[in-house]
């Protein structure tokens, strides 16, 4: 029988990340994981954008996430010898006067001056349709997320702390004070299944609200690369003329397959915000585990205290997961009680 602190079924970014935070407090880990290629987070543009919606508020606690998620992906990049975190300012493209006049209005608030910069004039950059112009949005960028993932999990396969496969209910056994799995006991199993978790038979009842979204890969020789490019859709250059672009949102058809339908969609839209030619060389779509108020899922099940979950990082997963891994984390070591943000009251203490 083998022997582990935790076991850690998903390697998403939030296992990964949750797993990197126990390593450091020299805990043993299993990650159990199939290796999906089409994960959510391995397919995942990785953009952190502190400004939110439609609305253009202030994304929830940005000034404690944004500083703690950066610092994050500089320590594992120092671990690994790789830089995975590119910071990046943000291009919002005005696509009316009212939504630049909201944009300035913004601006003039208190908290804001952190993250709103300078307006960029109409027409001003070559290559970008700026009819109404735009405006610089600080403190953003980018996690190159599956070379992240990549490197965690040669890191736990080389300390054989990685197994590659799909995880099954009946396989574990629940004792008093630990779990069973194959050959393998641990203190407690974590859940950190993305969109998998919506046939969690431990967490049945948690509100997610998964979507489909749909992401292309293109090449602009031509296009100017210093700016995140925001509209309706996101434009990241990522190096030597490479842009991913998307992305889409679908609650009804949810699978992994790319769709004709998205991919013109996102076309179009790219049409209104570029005037140079492209080219598409890829086209991607995957679950996200996303939950209606945007609040991942951190806690116990109520009636076993060695299950957990730690899931739901959705669309802002990169600026929420490594924050709130660090919470799990503290929470499952009996090191810290859980910021007051952590707590998810609706579900009557069943969570942290």
């Amino acid at each position: 029988m083998k022997h582990f602190d935790y076991l850690v079924v998903g390697h998403g970014l939030a296992g990964c990340l949750l797993a990197w935070f126990l390593e450091k407090e020299n805990k043993k880990v299993l990650v159990i994981d199939g290796n999906d290629p089409s994960s959510s987070s391995r397919i995942a543009a990785g953009i952190i954008h502190p400004v939110t919606g439609r609305r253009i508020v202030k994304s929830w606690m940005a000034d404690q996430l944004i500083p703690f998620a950066v610092d994050t992906y500089s320590k594992i990049g120092e671990q690994f010898k790789s830089l995975f975190f590119h910071p990046a300012s943000i291009l919002e493209i005005y696509p009316s006067i009212k939504h630049r006049n909201d944009w300035l209005i913004r601006s003039a608030e208190q908290g804001m001056a952190g993250y709103l910069g300078e307006e960029i004039q109409p027409g001003s950059i070559p290559g970008i349709r700026l009819p109404l112009g735009g405006i610089i949005v600080k403190q953003g960028g980018y996690l190159l997320t599956d070379e992240l993932l990549k490197c965690h999990r040669q890191h736990l396969n080389n300390h054989d702390c990685f197994y590659e496969g799909h995880f099954r209910y009946e396989d574990l056994i629940i004792e008093n004070e630990s779990v069973r799995w194959k050959d393998v006991r641990a203190t407690g199993i974590i859940f950190c299944e993305g969109a998998a978790a919506l046939k969690n038979q431990f967490f049945p009842h948690l509100p997610f609200v998964p979507s489909k979204g749909e992401i292309l890969t293109m090449e602009a020789p031509l296009l100017a690369q210093q700016y995140i490019l925001n509209r309706s859709i996101y434009v990241l250059p990522v190096g030597n003329h490479i842009f991913r672009v998307g992305a889409t949102h679908e609650w009804n058809r949810l699978d992994n397959v790319p769709t004709g339908d998205a991919r013109e969609k996102i076309i179009r839209l790219l049409h209104e915000m570029i005037d140079v030619p492209f080219c598409i060389t890829d086209h991607k779509a995957a679950i996200r585990p996303t939950v209606s108020d945007r609040r991942p899922f951190l806690g116990v099940n109520p009636d076993n205290k060695n299950i957990f979950i730690f899931n739901g990082l959705g669309t802002k997963g990169v600026m929420l997961g490594p924050w709130f891994a660090n919470q799990m984390a503290g929470f499952l070591l009996n090191k810290n009680q859980p910021d007051k943000e952590v707590n998810i009251s609706r579900f009557s203490g069943s969570l942290l």
